[in-house]
């Protein structure tokens, strides 16, 4: 039996993925004193304090749906992957309250198929999304400017890890974790895995 249980209420506009909550992920804070947990189903995100009393939430762009974090090494910025719109937001953190800045497209401005937006990363000064549909990871510097698509090696890319100057991607549809050199894209190494989800590294291994 839990000691605590948070229940969020509510809905936004998507008619079959946002009639409901649909807290997707949690981490701490940049400095530790708060929970953060997007809720994809409300177009929200939420700061608890550690006895999970709500201290702030964020109010995201309607029908994108909040999925993952990542968090800038300044402690300052937040990036928030939007699964439903392939969408990533800028947000500004201070003192337990996130704030939205900007919201940027993952996805080529050519590209019109069906895509969706999974994991995102951090690392080295540069951001990392998958693109569920159109099959690629897009590269974003600081700047939210993109600086390459890279293919994914694979059909709906899950999870990415970034170990130096290589990439780990699950392919989930595939059945396939590919090693690509992000320097120009290429595959070099690959495994058989069944519906390949997560990337877990070891706690002394981290992005570079």
């Amino acid at each position: 039996i839990p000691d605590k249980l948070a229940v969020h209420n509510g809905h936004s506009i998507h008619p079959s993925r946002q009639n409901a909550p649909h807290p997707h992920f949690v981490c701490g804070s940049p400095d530790n004193k708060y929970i953060f947990v997007t809720d994809l189903g409300m177009d929200k995100v939420f700061v608890y304090n550690k006895d999970l009393t709500v201290f702030s939430i964020t109010d995201m762009p309607a029908g994108h749906g909040p999925r993952h974090l990542a968090c800038h090494p300044n402690g300052k910025t937040v990036y928030c992957a939007n699964e439903l719109q392939s969408t990533v937001s800028i947000l500004e953190y201070k003192m337990g309250t996130l704030i939205l800045k900007d919201t940027v497209s993952t996805l080529p401005p050519d590209f019109h198929g069906a895509s969706t937006v999974a994991a995102i990363r951090y690392s080295n000064g540069m951001l990392y999304v998958t693109n569920r549909g159109h099959n690629s990871i897009t590269v974003f510097n600081e700047d939210m400017v993109v600086e390459k698509w890279i293919p994914c090696g694979g059909e709906e890319p899950r999870d990415i890890w970034v170990l130096d100057d290589v990439l780990i991607c699950t392919n989930q549809f595939s059945n396939k974790v590919c090693f690509i050199r992000m320097a120009d894209g290429n595959i070099i190494y690959e495994m058989d895995m069944e519906m390949p989800l997560c990337v877990c590294c070891p706690s002394n291994i981290q992005p570079s």
